[in-house]
């Protein structure tokens, strides 16, 4: 679940910790920036 939102972005946008569960159970922290929390909702991935 890879896509690009930009250099500026990556450096300056706000970021946001995701939690949730792997293939194993084990909870899984994940800091992605606003924006791509944004598109991917948009396309249905989150």
């Amino acid at each position: 679940m890879r896509f690009s939102t930009g250099l500026l972005d990556w450096l300056f946008g706000e970021k946001i910790i995701l939690q949730g569960p792997d293939e194993k159970g084990k909870i899984v922290k994940c800091k992605v920036t606003k924006k791509w929390l944004e598109q991917a909702q948009g396309s249905g991935r989150a």
